[in-house]
């Protein structure tokens, strides 16, 4: 037994980093929710998830896709690695060094990319973008990443990423009608990259991001959010949710 998955779930030597995030990610919302009678059976397939991303890590820091790489899938391997307790083994730790060159950048010319005189969309292959041709993919575990780090990991891209995201969400004005029959305006975005079906896809995985603050919390510290954050993070209304890192 790996620790791995692949597609279909089917058995094999074959482990999927981009499967075993989503797979990952689900056996920890299962552990969190107390959602099957044998939490015993859900605590091994934790610790053997581990092993199946240690086998697709990079000896120099990354994660690749169904084996040693140091490509964009190294936010879904660090991101997995963070949620089942192994976040502070070298493979994650190792990574979290690599993603340090990333940059929040959104690829191609999108419908609302507003940009500076002179200033020229991101290609795929411009310097500080994931590798791979699927960086809102990658970014997406990336931010949860950082975020779970902490720090001035965090504190960089989160500086980096808001300025950026506003940049490229394209905003149609007066587009819908709210209950009461107002209009109001639409945000979405839409990237230019190799994996996303777009803009729906996108927009999920931008809005996602800029969410991070309350959807997750780090158990070891408190964690600063913006005043405009804070005042729906902190509804009574809301769920409370620990990741129980």
């Amino acid at each position: 037994v790996t620790g791995g998955w692949d597609y279909g779930l089917a058995p094999g030597e074959r482990d999927d980093t981009s499967v075993m995030g989503w797979a990952a990610q689900a056996l920890k919302a299962a552990m969190m929710a107390d959602f099957y009678s044998d939490p015993e059976a859900l605590l091994r397939a934790s610790k053997l998830s581990v092993k199946g991303f240690q086998k697709n890590a990079h000896a120099d820091g990354g994660f690749g896709y169904v084996g040693p790489g140091r490509g964009g899938l190294s936010s879904v391997g660090t991101l997995c690695m963070q949620f089942h307790h192994a976040g502070n083994y070298p493979e994650a730790r190792k990574t979290l060094e690599l993603m340090d060159t990333w940059k929040p950048v959104w690829v191609g010319s999108m419908p609302g990319l507003k940009l500076g005189k002179g200033e020229k969309p991101a290609s795929a292959s411009a310097p500080g973008v994931a590798p791979g041709g699927s960086s809102q993919y990658y970014y997406y575990y990336a931010t949860q990443a950082k975020f779970q780090a902490g720090g001035t990991t965090w504190e960089k891209w989160n500086a980096a990423m808001w300025p950026e995201y506003v940049k490229a969400q394209f905003v149609e004005e007066k587009a819908i009608a709210d209950p009461k029959g107002e209009m109001q305006d639409i945000g979405w975005w839409e990237n230019a990259d190799a994996h996303s079906d777009r803009p729906v896809m996108d927009t999920c995985l931008a809005a996602l991001q800029l969410m991070v603050y309350y959807r997750y919390l780090p158990t070891f510290k408190a964690v600063d959010i913006p005043d405009e954050v804070a005042a729906t993070a902190q509804e009574s209304s809301d769920i409370k949710v620990d990741v129980n890192l």
